[in-house]
């Protein structure tokens, strides 16, 4: 049963998730807030960005810090003609 939260909490507790992340994917607050929006409305996320580290350490990350089971996937790009 869902617990019914007031939105300074549900703000307080999404403060200190992106908080938590920041620790590790730094500069990315925007795509960070954007993810856990999505995450909370129970969407889908695709990130596009170059190919480096932050992308599967993001979703990683934001898997730990919800203590939810991880299903990212890295869908490479085509390789440019």
């Amino acid at each position: 049963m869902p617990t019914k939260e007031t939105e300074p909490d549900v703000a307080a507790t999404a403060a200190k998730i992106i908080a938590n992340i920041e620790k590790v994917v730094i500069g990315k607050r925007h795509q960070l807030t954007i993810c856990l929006v999505a995450y909370l409305c129970e969407g889908h996320i695709l990130l596009e960005d170059v190919p480096a580290p932050p992308r599967p350490m993001l979703g990683r990350a934001l898997a730990r810090t919800s203590a939810a089971p991880s299903n990212a996937s890295s869908v490479p790009r085509p390789a440019a003609d």
